[in-house]
């Protein structure tokens, strides 16, 4: 029988965790474990994991909080099984067969992970809708997130191989903060073999606790917004007309989207991240000079000037912090309480540092 290992980053979840829990343990017909990262949390959160007697949940304690990502880092150096899912402390899964189903669809198409739509819960339990995804996994889903300023098409909880989580989900989703789905380095880009299926699997709640509602639960998305935005342009052109009138855009995308490599130092690439990260902002309601990490990137894309490169050569870092993407929400604690190194905070641009 296959293994599952099922990971949930908690932080202050005692509301809704008993139920979570509940609903994984109840699972039939299929080997799982579940791996509980408590990142730090201040509440309950321990008593109620310890209510359980369970050999299938493993429970793993952060001493401070370090963020969702780090969570699942340290969740990740657990996994031992053959599939792996991502599952919020807040949310439900929706019967006690969709795990056995999953597995089975997943060693029958051998595909690298399926998905599908997210059904939403409010503070109750009660079904209130649906949140659909996009139906197909492929290159043009790429065009499809582009298009929409980095709005993510497929719901991150995932549930893969573990081949494919170490091999993309680690690397491109926990440490970097973008969609698990593709990968993408300096050279080339991939999207996984991502099956949709209509059974859903996955009830997200919807409350005023959500995490993404929290001004640093907003920073975050957004960060991995901008990350998305910056990387993808590099492959992905969009024609002229998707700035310039949103009343076309939505129709004519699809068709005119083209993967072209475009030289991130071209004007052409310049002005496509500085349109996108425009309506990002307008999204997230976020003003540039809010802070100095927007500040930053607005100031470094706007400028249309041909000595201000889109690559800066840095010296001397070796004794200074790197943040990556999974560092998010230390950065974002850093930048609020103004700790950042010297090497991070604003200044012009126009120069190589």
């Amino acid at each position: 029988m296959a293994k599952v290992d099922i990971l949930m980053p908690v932080y202050n979840d005692q509301t809704y965790l008993k139920e979570a829990i509940e609903s994984v343990l109840s699972q039939k017909g299929v080997n799982l474990r579940l791996v509980i990262v408590d990142d730090g949390s201040t509440d309950s959160t321990p008593d109620i994991v310890r209510q359980f007697h369970s050999e299938k949940i493993l429970y793993i304690r952060h001493s401070a909080n370090k963020g969702q990502l780090e969570a699942l880092l340290t969740a990740a150096s657990y996994v031992e099984a053959d599939y792996v899912a991502l599952f919020h402390g807040d949310d439900r899964l929706l019967d006690d067969r969709c795990i056995h189903e999953y597995v089975d669809i997943c060693e029958r198409e051998n595909v690298d992970g399926i998905y599908s739509d997210l059904i939403t819960i409010n503070s109750k339990g009660e079904i209130i809708g649906r949140i659909k995804a996009r139906r197909d996994v492929s290159n043009k889903t790429l065009i499809h997130l582009l298009a929409n300023a980095g709005g993510n098409p497929i719901p991150d909880p995932f549930f893969v191989t573990r081949k494919f989580f170490f091999n993309y989900v680690v690397e491109n989703y926990i440490k970097w903060n973008m969609p698990y789905w593709f990968c993408v380095n300096e050279e080339s880009f991939r999207v996984g073999n991502i099956k949709y299926v209509k059974r859903p699997w996955y009830a997200y709640r919807l409350s005023e606790e959500n995490y993404v509602r929290s001004e640093i639960g907003r920073f975050v998305a957004a960060n991995g917004v901008f990350r998305t935005i910056v990387t993808l342009s590099k492959f992905v052109h969009l024609p002229n007309f998707y700035f310039l009138d949103p009343r076309l855009k939505r129709k004519l995308w699809r068709v005119t989207g083209r993967f072209r490599e475009i030289s991130v130092s071209s004007e052409k690439y310049r002005r496509q991240v500085w349109e996108l990260l425009r309506i990002v902002s307008k999204e997230y309601g976020f003003e540039r000079d809010e802070n100095e990490y927007y500040r930053a990137i607005f100031s470094f894309y706007e400028s249309k000037r041909t000595d201000n490169p889109r690559v800066l050569y840095i010296k001397n870092i070796s004794d200074t912090h790197v943040y990556l993407g999974k560092d998010v929400n230390l950065f974002y604690k850093d930048l609020r309480d103004k700790k950042l190194p010297d090497i991070f905070k604003y200044r012009s641009l126009s120069s190589h540092i």
